[in-house]
C-alpha cells in the first residue's frame, strides 16, 4: 500500500506540520514541550487503500476503521472480552449461549449514535454482519464470518459457482426485540473474539442511501464480491467510533476528528493526522523535531533513534505472525515475471514451483541465521511452519528446512532431469517494501552461489499493484505473511494452507482442505491437535513455502504520548486512538 510520491513531498509536509506546530503553540509536560497538544500525528511507510469495514484487509486499513467504527465485544490487551456494543458477552452460565454452541444471543446497547446522529438499533448490527458475508470482498474479512455462520470458507468456490444462497445468509443473523442472534453452521472456538475485532457496525439507512448493498434477496449478487473501485464506503465513513473522518486520500493520509459525543466518553486526542512519508530520512527528521509523535522505523533504522532525547523505543512485543515466502504453484501463463515461460535460462515455467523437488531445493538455499542476524538484529525467531509459537497446537518438535547449498544443489540437479540445473532460470520477484526486498536479495545471493545461472530480479511496487499482481496468479514467489485473526490456528491454516484462504487462493494450493475443515469439525482438544500437528508436518513435507520468521514487534514514539496505545493479535503499528493521548 505505498504510494511513492517523491522525497519532496515528505519535506512538504515534514515542514508544514512544523509550522502547524508553530500555529497551535506548545505545551509543557513533565519539563518538556508538547508539540502540537491534542494532535496525534503519525509518519508512516504504508497508507490505506479503502476504509470500508467489509474490506478491512491489512492492518493499515484496520488501524482506522477501529477508530470509526465499534464491535460488538471489546478485547482488552490482556485477552478479557468485555462488553462494547452489546451490554453483555454471552456465556452458557448466562443463557446467551445456546444450543450447544450453535446459537449466541447478544442484547444491543441503547442511545449510541452513529456520526450523522442516527441511533444504533439491533436492525443495523443484523444487517452489518449480512453485508460483510454479502459482499465477501475478495482479500477481506467476510472469510472470517461465512465459516461459523455459513459452513463455507466463502460465497463462491475458486471457479465462481455459488456455494450458498441467500436463506442462508438471512437466516444465519435474526433481530428478537432489542438483541441480535446469531445461528451457526457449526460451533467453533473462537466465535466470541470475532465479534470482538474487526469493527464493521454499519448504519443501515445511510450506507443504503450512499449505493450500497440494499439488503434485499433480490439484490445480494449484484453486490456480491464487488472491486474495491465499486465499493462507495471505500472512501466516507459513518460509524459510532471515538472518531469521525475528515480527510482521506488513499494511499496518502487520513485525518480524523474526535467524535465529542461518544457513547463511551469522548477520547482525549482532539484529531489523528496519519500521513504516509515514504523516506526514512524525512521520518527520522520529524521525530526529531517532534512533527510526529509516532512514525514508522524499519528496523535496520532502529539504532538511530535508541539514543534520541524524548524519544521511546519499545522492543520484543509480541505477535501471533508469520512471515514466509511463498511459492505460486500455478502461475498465470500470461505472467510478466516469468521471462519467456520456458525452462530455456531465460525464464521458468508456470508450473515451475509445482514441482516438491524445485520447492524444497529453494527452502535448502535460504540462509535463515543471516536473515535473523543481519537483517533482523535479531529481533525475530525462524518460524518452524504455518502456526506461530503463541498459539494452541503448535508443534515445537516440528522438522524444518535449514540452510545447506550442498543438498539445494543436489535437489536442483535432479529437477527437470537434470535440465534445470544444466539451462538456470530467470523469474522477477515483486516485494513492495525495501525489508522485503533484502530477504529476495539474500535469497538471490544464496541461489547464485550454488548456480550463477539462478536470477531473480527484484523489483519494488506500491502494495495495491502487488495485490494486483497476485490475484492475477502473476507473481512466482512473493514476501508476505500472515498475523492471528482470534488465538486459535485455524485462522492460520486457513490462509496458508485452504485453498480458498487469501494467500493460499493465489497459490494454486488445494490438497488440504479437508484436514483444513476437520480441524473446525470437533471442539475435542486432542483430535484438534492430532489434526494441526498433521497439518504441519504436510507443510514441511510438501515445502509449500521458505517459513521465515516469528515477528517481535517494535514501536516508536515520542515519550509524551501517553495510554494504552496497542492492540491485541496484531502488528504494533496499529495504534488504538482511543487509548492515548499527549
Amino acid at each position: 500500500m505505498i504510494e511513492k510520491r517523491g522525497h519532496w513531498s515528505g519535506v512538504l509536509f515534514a515542514t508544514s506540520l512544523a509550522l502547524f506546530a508553530v500555529l497551535l503553540g506548545t505545551v509543557a509536560v513533565a519539563g518538556q514541550s508538547v508539540k502540537n497538544p491534542g494532535i496525534l500525528i503519525e509518519a508512516i511507510e504504508v497508507g490505506s487503500e479503502c476504509l470500508d469495514p467489509a474490506y478491512n484487509c491489512c492492518t493499515e486499513e484496520l488501524q482506522i476503521t477501529r477508530a470509526l467504527y465499534d464491535p460488538l465485544l471489546h478485547e482488552t490487551p490482556t485477552g478479557e472480552l468485555i462488553p462494547w456494543l452489546a451490554t453483555e458477552v454471552p456465556t452458557v452460565e448466562n443463557g446467551l449461549i445456546q444450543d450447544d454452541g450453535r446459537t449466541y444471543i447478544l442484547p444491543i446497547r441503547k442511545g449510541v449514535r452513529f456520526h450523522n446522529g442516527d441511533e444504533l438499533t439491533p436492525e443495523d448490527v443484523e444487517y452489518s454482519f449480512e453485508r460483510m458475508m454479502v459482499m465477501d470482498v475478495p482479500g477481506g474479512f467476510g472469510f472470517v464470518y461465512t465459516l461459523p455462520l455459513l459452513g463455507v470458507d466463502s460465497t463462491r468456490d475458486e471457479d465462481g459457482n455459488l456455494l450458498v444462497n441467500f436463506e442462508e445468509i438471512d437466516r444465519s443473523v435474526e433481530v428478537q426485540g432489542d438483541c441480535v442472534v446469531f445461528h451457526l453452521a457449526n460451533p467453533v472456538p473462537w466465535f466470541l473474539h470475532i465479534l470482538a475485532d474487526p469493527p464493521f457496525i454499519v448504519d443501515k439507512s445511510w450506507t443504503i442511501a450512499q449505493g450500497s448493498w440494499p439488503g434485499t434477496k433480490e439484490t445480494w449478487l449484484e453486490y456480491n464480491m464487488r472491486a474495491l473501485e465499486d465499493m462507495p464506503l471505500c472512501k466516507i465513513a459513518n460509524g459510532t467510533g471515538p472518531f469521525k473522518l475528515v480527510r482521506f486520500e488513499p494511499g496518502n493520509v487520513v485525518e480524523l476528528v474526535r467524535n465529542d459525543d461518544y457513547w463511551a466518553g469522548p477520547a482525549k486526542l482532539e484529531r489523528v493526522i496519519r500521513k504516509v512519508v515514504p523516506e526514512w530520512s524525512t521520518r527520522l527528521m520529524m521525530l526529531q523535531n517532534g512533527d510526529a509523535d509516532i512514525v514508522t522505523v524499519p528496523l535496520e533504522y532502529l539504532d538511530q533513534v535508541r539514543s534520541l532525547e524524548g524519544v521511546r523505543v519499545i522492543t520484543g512485543i509480541p505477535q501471533a505472525r508469520v512471515s514466509a515466502i511463498y511459492f505460486n504453484q500455478k502461475i498465470a501463463p500470461e505472467s510478466k515475471f516469468i521471462g519467456s515461460g520456458k525452462l530455456d535460462g531465460n525464464g521458468i515455467p508456470p508450473d515451475f514451483f509445482a514441482h516438491v523437488t524445485v520447492r524444497k531445493a529453494f527452502c535448502y538455499s535460504f540462509d535463515w541465521d543471516t536473515m535473523i542476524n543481519d537483517i533482523f538484529n535479531g529481533m525475530v525467531k525462524k518460524a518452524t511452519g504455518p502456526i506461530p509459537s503463541s498459539l494452541p497446537y503448535y508443534n515445537p518438535d516440528q522438522e524444518t528446512y535449514y540452510y545447506d547449498p550442498e543438498i539445494a544443489a543436489q535437489l536442483f540437479q535432479q529437477a527437470y532431469d537434470g535440465k534445470l540445473w544444466e539451462k538456470g532460470f530467470k523469474f522477477t520477484a515483486v516485494v513492495y517494501t525495501e525489508g522485503d526486498k533484502r530477504i529476495i536479495d539474500l535469497l538471490r545471493y544464496d541461489l547464485k552461489q550454488i548456480n550463477p545461472k539462478f536470477e531473480i530480479e527484484c523489483v519494488v511496487e506500491p502494495w495495491s499493484a502487488l495485490w494486483a499482481h497476485q490475484v492475477q496468479g502473476w507473481l512466482p514467489l512473493f514476501v508476505s505473511g500472515w498475523g492471528a485473526d482470534y488465538p486459535d490456528p485455524h485462522t492460520m491454516v486457513q490462509n496458508f494452507m485452504y485453498s480458498g484462504g487469501p494467500d493460499a487462493a493465489t497459490q494454486g494450493i488445494n490438497k488440504y482442505d479437508e484436514l483444513v475443515k476437520a480441524g473446525v469439525s470437533t471442539l475435542d482438544p486432542e483430535k484438534r491437535r492430532e489434526i494441526y500437528y498433521e497439518l504441519q508436518r504436510l507443510a514441511y513435507e510438501d515445502a509449500i513455502d521458505i517459513w521465515l520468521y516469528e515477528s517481535t514487534g517494535w514501536m516508536v514514539m515520542r515519550d509524551w504520548v501517553k495510554g494504552d496505545w496497542r492492540y491485541p493479535f496484531w502488528a504494533p503499528e496499529a495504534t488504538y486512538y482511543y487509548g492515548v493521548w499527549k
